[in-house]
């Protein structure tokens, strides 16, 4: 009972938000004992869950269609996703699939799901999460790192994740340098110099993210399988820059001169200084911008839409241009934080992500796509053979993998 008292407090101090990251892993770790399973219904009490829902609808512990509804259900708690910060500062997500048959139907549809979306994974389920299921090679399919290529305006192409800090190129008076950290900036050899414009393009691979400082002091994060192409130096009244992929920007503020993002499908993100994404895969069925700190203006040849924080642009294939408000920012940068967040996601979506940063190849075997929804949080250093147990313990979906190439089945 003494425990019960203590587990009891630990969830009032989740709830009123002062729990400790070391007492939230002391809570999910009894969560995931013997002991905490037992007490399944009486977390969910705690939890203010209802567990009279199960009386009535549950009736399979493996009906995977009501369990990933309770867990949309228990993500879109403000409740969970404010303690954990939209899971940001845990680890990786994992239903635990050796649970499944001993679980009562209780169990599975509270305590399993619930917590789960809290992305804990106890060290014995380590192991088993080293390989999936019909895998034909025994080589790990690692996670993507710091890859780009730079191209100077002169063509010439430098490796940036294998080449030396330091001075890379000169173009007139400006000097290329890549820093201790990575990152790559622009400087000017003799200050207020006025010369030829030249271009620069840098792009990562399947596989790849970086990170760049435009002349102007923009700070910029690719995604994998992404580009910018931008000016050595900004002249004239604005500043334009084109993407494809995926971008997070942090524009350096003057209210002089506009900066400006070219996009496919003729759409241009105009701001002054001020924080966004964008996400224009050729391969998505929209363009999004979605805008964390500031004001945009995104234009469209068919229209207009001005952002403030929390809210999107999309630009549909039709050219259709539409506004999302109240958008959990969190989901659509987590990228830049190392996670994969999905809200709701279908597998489609779900394994074109993993493409990307996995540098694999997805088929689809048989006519029907599996139409579950998906939502959790995945870091993304695990290796693909670690993502893929995680899916197919929460999916009606199962994986085969033969060298780059990942075969989706139902």
């Amino acid at each position: 009972m003494n425990q019960l008292l203590h587990i009891q407090d630990l969830i009032h101090k989740v709830e009123e938000k002062t729990v400790t990251q070391q007492e939230l892993d002391e809570l999910l770790q009894w969560i995931d004992s013997e002991e905490g399973l037992q007490h399944a219904f009486w977390v969910c009490e705690q939890l203010g869950m209802s567990t009279d829902i199960y009386q009535t609808e549950y009736k399979d512990a493996n009906n995977k269609n009501y369990a990933n509804a309770l867990a949309n259900r228990v993500l879109s708690a403000d409740k969970i996703l404010s303690i954990t910060q939209r899971k940001r500062k845990l680890l990786v997500q994992s239903i635990h699939k050796k649970y499944w048959p001993k679980m009562a139907a209780a169990v599975a549809a509270c305590a399993i799901i619930a917590f789960s979306l809290w992305i804990y994974v106890s060290r014995s389920m380590q192991s088993n999460l080293q390989q999936v299921a019909k895998t034909s090679t025994n080589t790990a399919i690692l996670p993507g790192g710091n890859k780009a290529i730079l191209t100077l305006s002169n063509g010439k192409k430098i490796v940036l994740d294998s080449v030396s800090n330091g001075l890379l190129a000169k173009q007139g008076n400006i000097n290329v340098l890549k820093l201790s950290s990575g990152q790559i900036v622009y400087k000017e050899a003799i200050k207020n110099v006025i010369e030829t414009v030249h271009y620069n393009t840098m792009s990562t691979p399947r596989g790849g993210q970086y990170s760049i400082a435009l002349p102007d002091g923009t700070k910029v994060w690719l995604n994998a399988a992404s580009s910018i192409t931008y000016p050595t130096m900004f002249s004239g009244n604005t500043r334009v820059v084109s993407i494809t992929g995926e971008a997070y920007f942090e524009v350096a503020k003057n209210p002089n001169k506009p900066f400006i993002v070219k996009t496919p499908r003729d759409m241009q993100v105009q701001v002054l200084g001020t924080h966004f994404n964008i996400n224009a895969y050729t391969d998505e069925s929209t363009i999004k911008t979605t805008l964390l700190e500031g004001a945009v203006k995104v234009t469209s040849p068919h229209g207009l839409q001005r952002l403030v924080p929390g809210e999107q642009a999309q630009l549909a294939e039709s050219g259709n241009l539409k506004l999302l408000k109240d958008v959990a920012v969190e989901d659509v940068v987590g990228w830049k934080e190392g996670i994969f967040d999905f809200n709701n996601a279908d597998i489609s979506s779900v394994m074109r992500q993993l493409s990307r940063w996995y540098d694999v190849d997805i088929h689809y075997e048989g006519s029907n796509i599996p139409t579950d929804l998906f939502s959790g949080i995945i870091r993304r250093d695990n290796s693909i053979q670690q993502v893929l147990k995680m899916l197919e313990t929460t999916l009606r979906v199962n994986f085969a993998i033969k060298g780059k190439s990942i075969f989706v089945s139902s």
